[in-house]
């Protein structure tokens, strides 16, 4: 019985370590620096403020820009033509529910991540 030392000397890390990698590009829309302190989002909640009010869902995830923009939409088509206002909201009531799921996604995996690796040098408290 021959062994591979090719085997022997992969890199040891956890997988959900490397997943957390992964979907940090599903939530570019986070700073680095906010990353640690992101915490679940509820989609229901995503959800039912978009589609209520368009935007509202993506101020609820972070998304401050798009929100705004989506909101400033909202107003102006619920004067130009009242259909689009409802429309633009179903739209962006399942953009709204995919962001926290991206963002709960990533949160899992970091969280998993902790658990198995422990915390990172930079998570370690200065004594008192």
């Amino acid at each position: 019985m021959s062994s591979d030392p090719t085997k022997a000397l992969a890199p040891v890390a956890s997988s959900a370590a490397a997943q957390a990698r992964g979907l940090r590009d599903d939530i570019a829309w986070i700073d680095d620096k906010d990353l640690r302190t992101v915490q679940e989002k509820d989609q229901g909640a995503a959800w039912a403020l978009s589609m209520f009010f368009g935007g509202g869902g993506q101020m609820y995830n972070e998304q401050y820009l798009l929100g705004a923009g989506l909101i400033a939409a909202d107003i102006a088509l619920l004067y130009v033509w009242w259909p689009l206002y409802f429309a633009l909201g179903a739209v962006s009531s399942v953009f709204a529910f995919r962001s926290a799921r991206q963002i709960n996604r990533y949160v899992a995996a970091r969280d998993e991540s902790t658990r198995i690796d422990g915390p990172t040098p930079g998570e370690y408290r200065s004594p008192v």
